[in-house]
């Protein structure tokens, strides 16, 4: 087993095990220690894959070598992430501000919907890799879905274009523009009065 994967899988195991224990023995801190582990764990392998280029988490040093490169990397940031995620959540719930973050994002949450669509991103491609050649039932029943599911995700976190931005709230404009027919759309478009 490698060195930086013994070290990535254990300090996920110890968190995972920290927090969980922190309910049964009532340990205050257990569970923000683990939760800082648990990200430190994903942070450490999101920066193995960003400078060697290949995945992390692996117990082998030649497995994973389909997925060299691009997509290491592109599993690199979704690590780091991550990471950061329960990293921050650790010390936020250290110092005691869980609960004032959490209603801030509640009531402005494009941070998390831009996370969240990052991630949702990455998955997406890697599920569109495809590391080695297999044989027919293995492209039918496993690569074809996968990719799809990919696709799915890729679109699912795509912005919406402006055409479908303008059609979509003319509805709501209707009455606005029988009353103001000179002034600016909401999607960058302007209408002209003067013009016949």
């Amino acid at each position: 087993m490698r060195f930086f994967a013994f070290l990535e899988y254990t300090a996920v195991i110890v968190g995972v095990i920290g927090m969980i224990a922190s309910k049964f023995f009532y340990l205050p801190k257990g569970f923000d220690l683990g939760l800082f582990l648990v990200g430190a764990g994903f942070a450490l392998a999101g920066l193995e894959s960003l400078f060697t280029q290949r995945m992390s988490f692996r117990f082998a040093s030649h497995a994973g070598e389909g997925y060299a490169g691009a997509p290491a990397l592109i599993w690199a940031g979704m690590a780091l992430l991550i990471g950061a995620a329960f990293i921050a959540s650790a010390y936020l719930m250290e110092e005691g501000l869980w609960r004032t973050t959490v209603n801030g994002l509640m009531r402005r949450p494009a941070p998390l919907l831009a996370a969240g669509g990052l991630i949702a991103a990455g998955a997406g491609a890697l599920l569109m890799v495809n590391p080695r050649q297999h044989g027919i039932w293995w492209t039918l029943f496993v690569r074809v879905p996968k990719t799809l599911l990919g696709l799915l995700l890729i679109a699912a976190v795509s912005p919406p274009s402006a055409s479908a931005c303008g059609n979509g709230s003319s509805r709501r404009r209707s009455t606005v523009f029988r009353r103001r027919r000179g002034s600016s759309s909401t999607c960058g478009r302007s209408s002209g009065s003067g013009e016949a």
